[in-house]
């Protein structure tokens, strides 16, 4: 990953412990990439619309990319977990020029995309099995087999040059697993 493109075209912001980096519901304007500390991702949830904390980003993790993507509003709401932690950040205009200029980049937010794909599956798996159970097979098979990876590596072979039509193509693939799951 080359550093120094990414200085160029970010900037660098510190924040202090339990200060708000993005908010869930705002339209995003920025992706960040966590150089230093921690950061805490939060999702409303339940009724009252309560904060519950759901994972951590660790250094080197790009977040913010999905309102980047699929030009929705944020997800999710990232807190800063320790005091001074450093993020760059980009406006979206500056990341797409990035993301087409340095495949690298591209790839390693790919990466990260899978491994969030990889994530979720494990947490689906680790569901009460009572649950798992309940759900009919074929609901099963429909999920899992829309994260179809031989698709996705053909369609990463067949645009190298154009890592925009790769991410837009595994956030729809990402977005149909969670229409299923959530159905």
């Amino acid at each position: 990953m080359n550093i120094e493109v990414l200085k160029k075209n970010g900037q660098l912001r510190v924040y202090k412990k339990k200060e708000v980096i993005c908010r869930e519901d705002e339209t995003g304007k920025y992706v960040y990439l966590l150089l230093k500390g921690k950061a805490d991702i939060y999702k409303k949830v339940g009724q009252d619309q309560a904060d519950k904390h759901v994972a951590n980003i660790l250094e080197g993790t790009v977040f913010g990319e999905s309102s980047l993507i699929e030009g929705k509003k944020r997800n999710a709401s990232v807190v800063a977990g320790s005091d001074n932690t450093v993020v760059l950040e980009f406006e979206n205009r500056k990341y797409r020029v990035i993301l087409r200029e340095e495949p690298d980049i591209a790839f390693m937010l790919i990466r990260t995309l899978m491994n969030r794909v990889n994530l979720a599956m494990d947490k689906l798996l680790s569901v009460d099995p009572a649950y798992i159970y309940s759900c009919r097979t074929n609901d099963i098979y429909i999920m899992v087999s829309s994260l179809d990876i031989e698709t996705f590596k053909e369609i990463v072979k067949g645009n190298r040059d154009y890592p925009l039509t790769v991410l837009k193509e595994f956030s729809e693939m990402l977005d149909s697993l969670n229409q299923r799951m959530l159905s």
